[in-house]
């Protein structure tokens, strides 16, 4: 898994953003797949940094911005699966909500933000919906 972030961490090294645009592609699908690998090892807190990242890029770039909201949506509800403090819950829960929005009736998930994050939205909108119905 180190070697999965080491080659990650290559991309944005060797190819660095500012120099063109198809480097900033690549920089940023690397911070996406960076991030879902911190989620995958619970890294939570170096995951939201880099999905924040991605949900607050340029508008020309929806998909990668879907990736970013997506990903903080899935960090947000790990985060609230060890939360004791209801009111710190709640506003967990509303971040969520707020970032599946978006996502709830997109029909391409996974060619739009991958398959790993297009996973981790169906179930929690799944989840969500059943939330809804009870």
């Amino acid at each position: 898994t180190h070697d999965k972030e080491d080659a990650w961490q290559a991309v944005e090294k060797y190819f660095p953003a500012a120099n063109s645009a198809e480097n900033r592609q690549y920089t940023r699908l690397s911070q996406r797949s960076r991030a879902n690998l911190y989620v995958s090892e619970r890294r939570l807190r170096e995951a939201l940094k880099l999905y924040g990242q991605l949900a607050n890029v340029e508008d020309t770039e929806v998909d990668l911005q879907l990736s970013g909201i997506a990903g903080e949506a899935v960090v947000y509800h790990r985060f609230m699966q060890n939360e004791q403090d209801r009111e710190v819950l709640e506003w967990l829960d509303d971040q969520v909500i707020d970032r599946l929005r978006p996502l709830w009736d997109e029909s391409n998930l996974d060619k739009r933000i991958g398959s790993f994050l297009a996973k981790e939205v169906r179930q929690l909108i799944e989840e969500y919906e059943q939330r809804k119905d009870d």
